[in-house]
């Protein structure tokens, strides 16, 4: 059996920067550098993926509003506050 083989991250970059190119192919790219483009393309979702996290941040604006029903099933923290969270 063979033995998997890894990569630098130096080298993925080099993949996938040339792959971003105008006019790459992802098959030659891939094939220039020895390896599969299905390896090619998971390393492009792989590091587009943990460049995006940071870039996506966002601070979401948040209303509480204070719950007087006396049949409420919400539950108070121990600050007294009592919150629901409606994501759309």
């Amino acid at each position: 059996m063979a033995t998997r083989r890894t990569h630098p991250l130096e080298f993925k970059r080099s993949a996938v920067e040339a792959s971003n190119q105008a006019g790459a192919s992802i098959a030659g790219v891939a094939m220039a550098h020895g390896i599969n483009a299905n390896q090619l393309h998971k390393w492009r979702r792989q590091l587009r993926g943990s460049e995006s996290i940071v870039a996506e941040s966002r601070i979401l604006p948040v209303t509480l509003i204070h719950d007087t029903e006396p049949g409420s099933t919400r539950q108070a923290t121990s600050e007294g506050i009592a919150a629901d969270a409606d994501i759309q």
